[in-house]
């Protein structure tokens, strides 16, 4: 901050510049000329005097009509706890030398600086395996399953989401769309465990998957006849709270980013019915990380239901963040959507075509009729003439009658 002080009176002493500076911006050092050598700065100690004001020597004295011209160097903090969305300096000049009360006001000064925050929420899907083959050859007679092994295979999708901007990340929503049924209310992706959080202590919370969806047929596993489900799941009854938006009068644009979330979140993946997974991220730091796993079974039934060679299904999360720590506009606070998917191919799957009923009528007429033409034919070139037999006086004798 260039900071220019004029003495437009008599010769000023003891002149001194003061600077309240926000509670969140450090002081470097100053910059000054060397037509300014006298210029001395100190002060700026919140943590010992509870003040972050900033104190300058400017001139012992300052000459009238001179310019006493220097430059602050400050850097804001990392983490900020600013609630105005500006930074506000206030400046004043005082000096040793008695002035007429009308004159103070230019004695002082203050500067806003608005504030942007760089806030990035990224997320990374994976699906773990990323392929799951099957041979059609092999899958048996369907039968209900007794143990999780009889379901189908393993498989988990993943969620990293990470902080990659320069703004601590205080809060943000988050909401996995999970594929349990499809549209028939077969299953196809049948959650067997809690979601797994890994990440710093208390930086990731999810809301507990109930019985509903969570092995709802209460199965073991062939493994162990002892197998519970891991509870991974971190969750507080009171971190999931919404806090009380605003009306839309007073805050239209809070209320429409909420709206475009809701929208986001009531929309299922493709074609199957979701479980909606509610978990929410705080204080994420930047380039900090929570990994939410989601782990379940491909119902291998589906392969018959659906009957092709090759097939996809995806779960979706959708984060939004909802607060930081600046009381900053939130225009560009959008949700972010990221898909995870998993293939599956089938081997050996034999196409059976069947032949429509009016081809298969045509053909036997089609038949008949040749069969008719043929007969029409041989019948005219006389192959269904009958010989007689040649009778008594026709036959020759075998020998001579004389003899």
């Amino acid at each position: 901050m260039t900071v220019m002080v004029k003495n437009q009176g008599e010769d000023s002493y003891e002149t001194v510049f003061n600077m309240r500076m926000p509670y969140d911006v450090h002081y470097i050092r100053i910059n000054k000329s060397a037509a300014h050598p006298e210029i001395v700065c100190y002060g700026a100690r919140p943590e010992l005097t509870g003040a972050n004001d900033l104190t300058c020597d400017i001139g012992n004295p300052l000459r009238s009509g001179k310019t006493a011209e220097f430059i602050v160097i400050m850097e804001p903090a990392k983490i900020n706890s600013a609630t105005t969305p500006n930074y506000l300096f206030l400046m004043n000049v005082t000096s040793a030398n008695s002035e007429n009360e009308n004159a103070l006001e230019n004695n002082r000064y203050e500067i806003g600086i608005p504030l942007r925050v760089q806030a990035d929420l990224n997320i990374f899907g994976l699906s773990e395996p990323e392929v799951i083959s099957y041979n059609y050859s092999t899958l048996e007679t369907w039968t209900k399953p007794q143990n999780l092994e009889d379901i189908g295979r393993e498989l988990s999708h993943s969620y990293t989401v990470q902080n990659k901007g320069l703004t601590t990340i205080s809060r943000a929503e988050i909401t996995i769309l999970w594929p349990t049924r499809d549209l028939r209310g077969n299953f196809l992706f049948y959650l067997v465990d809690q979601v797994q959080i890994k990440g710093r202590p208390n930086k990731g919370f999810c809301r507990t998957i109930t019985r509903d969806d969570l092995n709802p047929l209460g199965l073991k596993s062939r493994r162990s006849n002892n197998h519970h489900l891991t509870r991974t799941t971190r969750a507080l009854p009171n971190i999931f709270k919404r806090k009380q938006t605003s009306p839309p009068t007073e805050d239209s644009l809070e209320a429409e980013l909420q709206a475009k979330y809701k929208a986001l979140t009531s929309s299922c993946v493709d074609v199957a019915k979701c479980t909606k997974i509610e978990c929410i991220v705080q204080e994420l730091e930047t380039n900090e990380s929570v990994v939410f796993t989601v782990r379940s079974r491909f119902w291998k039934e589906q392969i018959q239901l659906v009957g092709l060679e090759e097939f996809e299904q995806s779960s979706k999360m959708i984060a939004m963040i909802t607060a930081l720590p600046y009381d900053v506009h939130k225009s560009f606070l959008q949700p972010t959507v990221q898909t995870a998917k998993t293939k599956i191919f089938v081997t050996g799957m034999g196409r059976i075509e069947l032949i429509p009923l009016w081809l298969m009528i045509a053909a036997i007429l089609i038949g008949l009729l040749i069969l008719a033409i043929l007969a029409c034919c041989l019948w005219k070139l006389g192959f269904f003439k009958r010989k007689r037999p040649p009778s008594t006086s026709d036959r020759e004798p075998l020998r001579n009658s004389s003899l």
